[in-house]
């Protein structure tokens, strides 16, 4: 069996009538032959931490109350030993999981606003002024040029 894991995030596993976000009551504590230990279960939101709220509390751990333990209380903690897969059968298994990367839309307005717009803004005020539209337009290309070079330099580059 492979070292790797499948992850299944919410929003495509998940729908409004099921979840499997967390584990089903029969493998939660109290009840017998328990392997997770989170409460409340079930879960009062789906999921149980939001993603907004998790990354706010990520990026941002002074905000952290010593004695809040309400999260902690609600992401699935395994009781039992180790999850080891079988050969004939996939293991299940539930925690959190951080998908980190590059925000390719924020990414992408910014470009669009800074290089597109203020090369646009550039070439039609600076054609107005010297009367050139032809020089104006040369030189607010160069500005797309530039983005083209830095998307494809942020895309290229080693993680």
């Amino acid at each position: 069996m492979s070292a790797k894991v499948d992850i299944y995030p919410h929003s495509i596993h998940c729908d409004k009538d099921s979840c499997s976000c967390v584990p089903p009551e029969s493998k939660v504590e109290p009840a017998p032959n328990s392997e997770y230990r989170c409460k409340p279960i079930p879960a009062p939101h789906i999921p149980p931490i939001g993603e907004n709220c998790m990354a706010h509390l990520y990026s941002s751990p002074d905000c952290i109350n010593p004695s809040q333990v309400w999260v902690y209380n609600q992401v699935p903690k395994r009781t039992r030993s180790m999850l080891i897969a079988r050969p004939e059968a996939a293991a299940e298994g539930w925690g959190v999981h951080f998908e980190e990367g590059w925000h390719w839309p924020r990414i992408w307005a910014v470009i669009t606003t800074f290089f597109v717009g203020g090369s646009l803004l550039f070439g039609v005020r600076y054609a107005v002024l010297s009367k050139d539209a032809q020089s104006a337009f040369g030189i607010a290309s160069y500005w797309i040029a530039a983005a083209t070079i830095l998307v494809g330099s942020l895309a290229t580059r080693n993680e």
